[in-house]
């Protein structure tokens, strides 16, 4: 078994639903097991709703440096929720990523 610990298969702006399944199909039937990476509020969220439908994945959510004037109140909000939840997948976030310092681009003021 392989496991691939950053992929974006959740991601809704990569892949339609049918594409992200028949890609997951394909990992699972050759023995691959995934850790889904979110980069923002709304990709954290698709990834652990992936997680909670795909055996076999996981979830990271985070914010990556581009997008952090975004803030981190929606990533905080995500793991509030999912320490409180009691659902059957509450083990579906396995880490806090996408988070670092990233002056390349500045696609996000410095300071914060």
């Amino acid at each position: 078994m392989l496991i691939d610990t950053h992929c974006h298969i959740h991601e809704s702006a990569f892949y339609s639903d049918s594409q992200r399944e028949a890609v997951y199909q394909r990992a699972i039937a050759a023995h691959v097991r995934m850790i889904c990476v979110g980069t923002t509020k709304a990709t954290s969220q698709e990834a652990i709703e992936f997680a909670k439908h795909h055996p076999e994945t996981w979830a990271i959510i985070g914010l990556h440096p581009h997008d952090s004037s975004e803030g981190c109140d929606g990533i905080h909000q995500l793991l509030r929720e999912h320490l409180d939840s009691s659902a059957e997948h509450a083990g579906a976030i396995v880490g806090i990523g996408e988070i670092g310092l990233d002056y390349h681009y500045m696609n996000s003021p410095r300071n914060v």
